[in-house]
């Protein structure tokens, strides 16, 4: 009975706890190695930027943009010719 009555409980995604917790240095080597996508539009600052309002807990910034963000300087980093 104190399960179901009790007031609503946020969670984290598991996700979040990876980007906080072991991939951290991974998405940090790849955010603060932009140098080379400015040419494809991508700012370094920008992402910067981002990673450290994701890390401050800033609201809107969600583990779902980071992600998406890393995945998409990934592809960019093998499929099109960046000097990092």
């Amino acid at each position: 009975r104190e399960i179901y009555s009790r007031a609503k409980m946020g969670f984290t995604f598991p996700s979040e706890i990876s980007l906080r917790g072991h991939l951290r240095s991974q998405i940090e080597e790849m955010y603060l190695s932009v140098d080379g996508f400015e040419s494809v539009g991508i700012s370094r600052e920008a992402c910067h930027h981002l990673w450290q309002e994701f890390l401050q807990n800033t609201s809107g910034i969600t583990w779902a943009r980071v992600w998406a963000l890393y995945v998409l300087l990934c592809w960019v980093r093998r499929n099109i010719l960046v000097v990092s």
